[in-house]
């Protein structure tokens, strides 16, 4: 990953016209700060499509692509997929900080010097975002206040298959969506976590009709909600019946 990011670099062009970089299932990862120093180059301004899963992304590589999403480097594109890689929360809060309205401080890894994430990025055509199989879910509230925002205006698809998900993280999602819209939102993955009936509780009694509008599919399989079955398809006929996810096919439990 190194010795191509150096090349494309030091060309007097870059590579203006790739839209799609995909090192998944590789160890490409583990040099991902290699690629946002040449995103920040803007050495790679067209990329739309990029795939990272499964390549090793750790903290440190998280804190690149949040520093290059920061800086508006990557603002064309659609599909960031992250899943299947080993960055913990640190990482995680680095990348959603990057698009949050607010700053925080990053120590990475083997390093005494925190690093400073200005926030006020935008990811104003992202509609796939795939963090599935790691521990961003975690740090959902801190992405919650990112669609609050609307800098991700156009997010069609949200896979936060077993992430860390718990009662707390899909609360701070209900609390968003009682104030904000998100007429774009198409998909929304929870499976494997840990959210009860409490969570989806409050989940479905703070949504509006107008939260989201044009919700098709809510995947919660594999969460504590197992037992709670007939309670939990109960709410979503309560919530249906508000006149609230007017376009959700059968919620799968």
């Amino acid at each position: 990953m190194e010795s191509l990011m150096k090349a494309v670099c030091e060309s007097e062009t870059g590579v203006d016209l790739l839209e799609s970089f995909n090192v998944a299932e590789t160890r490409a990862g583990e040099g991902v700060k290699s690629l946002g120093t040449c995103l920040v180059s803007g050495k790679l301004s067209n990329l739309k499509l990029l795939y990272l899963n499964r390549s090793g992304v750790s903290d440190e590589g998280m804190l690149s692509v949040a520093l290059a999403v920061e800086g508006g480097h990557l603002g064309g594109l659609r599909v960031l997929d992250l899943s299947q890689n080993d960055f913990g929360r640190n990482g995680a809060e680095a990348f959603f900080a990057s698009l949050s309205p607010s700053s925080c401080s990053f120590l990475p890894p083997h390093s005494e010097t925190p690093v400073s994430i200005k926030g006020g990025g935008r990811l104003p055509f992202l509609e796939s975002l795939l963090v599935y199989e790691t521990r961003a879910g975690e740090s959902i509230s801190l992405f919650a206040r990112v669609l609050q925002k609307d800098h991700c205006p156009n997010i069609r698809s949200l896979d936060f298959d077993n992430a860390g998900v718990g009662d707390s993280g899909i609360v701070s999602l209900s609390e968003i969506f009682h104030h904000t819209s998100l007429p774009s939102l198409l998909h929304l993955g929870l499976r494997r976590n840990n959210i009860g009936i409490e969570g989806l509780t409050t989940f479905l009694e703070a949504l509006l009709p107008s939260s989201l509008p044009r919700l098709h599919w809510l995947f919660l399989e594999g969460n504590p909600l197992a037992v709670h079955v007939s309670e939990s398809r109960f709410l979503f006929q309560k919530a249906r019946k508000e006149g609230k996810l007017p376009r959700l096919e059968s919620p799968m439990l």
